[in-house]
C-alpha cells in the first residue's frame, strides 16, 4: 500500500476497522504505516492487537498466542519480510489429530 502516497494510512485505517468490524481475534501489525494508524483509531492498548517495529519480533508474538484451529492471514510486502511470520507458524508444527 506504499503506493497509495498521501491516503496511505487511510487505508491502513481501513483495513484495521474492517478488522474490528469482523471481529478478528488478533491482528499483527508490524511498520510504521500499521504503527501510525493504530494510534490514530486508539487501538495501541486492544487485547487483541500486537503492534511492532518488525517482522522477526511480530513472529514471536504471534507463535505465543496461537491455538490448534487458528486462521491465519499472513499479508504484507516483500520489504516487511513477512515469510518469517509464516516460517514461525510452519515450525510450530501443529498436527491435525488423526481420525
Amino acid at each position: 500500500m506504499l503506493e497509495l502516497g498521501s491516503s496511505e494510512i487511510e487505508f491502513h485505517e481501513k483495513i484495521l476497522s474492517d478488522c474490528c468490524d469482523h471481529r478478528i481475534g488478533l491482528v499483527g501489525l508490524a511498520g510504521e504505516r500499521f504503527l501510525t494508524a493504530a494510534k490514530n483509531m486508539n487501538l495501541i492498548k486492544a487485547n487483541n492487537i500486537i503492534d511492532v517495529d518488525d517482522a522477526e519480533i511480530l513472529a514471536r508474538k504471534i507463535v505465543k498466542r496461537l491455538k490448534f484451529n487458528d486462521v491465519v492471514l499472513v499479508k504484507g510486502r516483500c520489504v516487511m519480510k513477512m515469510e518469517k511470520v509464516v516460517n514461525a507458524i510452519k515450525a510450530m508444527n501443529i498436527h491435525v489429530p488423526s481420525q
